[in-house]
């Protein structure tokens, strides 16, 4: 008889989703005359281990052919690594002599699940180190298997984009606790946990500017302490609002001059 696994894709490697769903079946030669044949047992083994047998509720042979329906009481007993099918059958000959047949076929079983994949700021520009604040929005992706596909989200999971690389880049704004994940499937099918951002990461590209409607007027040679404009900045991670920041006046190219905080 043949056997043929079903429902496993091309690969010939059964993954934890194809294994809900595998079957057996076969279609049986007979030669010379032979009456009352069957299927008298199925037998799993890995390597020189038996793993299970199947002698009741056998499946029978109809118009030649056979088929083993799924149920975990056998597929629960294919976990991790190689593993032999062997179909027996059995039958009468003309002179009423019992005759066999048997066949057997070899299948990868591969349900481990790659491990998590990591991701982090590839350049935290903001005024603290680690602060999730920055310019650069690129997104640096680790712990991914070789030959594995991996996707991410940025909303949250409701939308998938399939990576390439190692990196993928998240465009200006703020994105919540959780709101950008990231996962892989490895060479056989399996899926990865998702990663997910534990803190919130803003992504900044546009250079501050200060805008005033109010016209101001003072005189030549004016008091240095006169306020021209009054310009103030927030600091997203508290503390002094003006920490690091340099303010300067500019025409359309030309910077006319700059100062910093406390001048």
């Amino acid at each position: 008889t043949s056997i043929t696994w079903n429902n496993i894709g091309t690969d010939n490697i059964i993954n934890t989703a194809e294994m809900a769903t595998a079957t057996l079946s076969g279609t049986v030669s007979v030669i010379g005359t032979v009456s009352s044949i069957s299927v008298s047992s199925i037998v799993f083994k890995q390597g020189d281990t038996t793993v299970h047998v199947i002698t009741t509720n056998l499946p029978a042979i109809v118009n030649n052919t056979w088929a083993l329906a799924n149920n975990s009481a056998w597929t629960s007993k294919l976990t991790q690594g190689d593993y032999t099918v062997t179909i027996n059958l059995a039958g009468k000959n003309s002179d009423n002599q019992d005759v066999t047949g048997v066949d057997s076929t070899t299948i990868k079983v591969d349900m481990a699940p790659p491990v998590q994949p990591t991701f982090i700021l590839a350049d935290d520009t903001g005024a603290l180190d680690d602060d999730k604040v920055t310019k650069i929005g690129t997104i640096t992706v680790a712990s991914l298997e070789e030959g594995a596909t991996w996707q991410y989200s940025t909303n949250g999971g409701t939308n998938w984009t399939n990576g390439t690389g190692t990196s993928f880049t998240l465009a200006e704004g703020t994105y919540a606790i959780n709101a950008i994940q990231v996962g892989q499937i490895d060479v056989s099918g399996n899926i990865s946990s998702v990663v997910k951002n534990a803190g919130t990461i803003v992504v900044d590209t546009s250079n501050p500017s200060f805008t005033s409607a109010t016209n101001v007027n003072f005189e030549i040679n004016a008091a240095i302490t006169t306020t021209v404009y009054d310009a103030q900045a927030s600091n997203l991670n508290g503390g002094n609002a003006d920490d690091g920041i340099t303010y300067s006046i500019k025409n359309a190219s030309t910077s006319k001059f700059a100062i910093t905080t406390d001048t």
